[in-house]
C-alpha cells in the first residue's frame, strides 16, 4: 500500500466535498487548493 497515494486520494476527496469540485476534476498538483490544517483521518477497528 502506498500511503502517500492514499493521503493524496483522501485530500482530493475532502477537497471535492469542500470545494464542490467533482473528485476526478481535482488537479493532482493543486489538491491542496483548500488547505486542511488540522484534519486527521483515523480508522478504528471495532472489536
Amino acid at each position: 500500500m502506498d500511503l502517500q497515494k492514499i493521503r493524496v486520494d483522501v485530500k482530493k476527496s475532502l477537497n471535492s466535498l469542500i470545494g464542490g469540485v467533482p473528485e476526478d476534476e481535482v488537479d493532482d498538483d493543486k489538491y491542496n487548493m483548500y488547505p486542511l490544517q488540522s484534519v486527521n483521518v483515523k480508522t478504528e477497528i471495532k472489536k
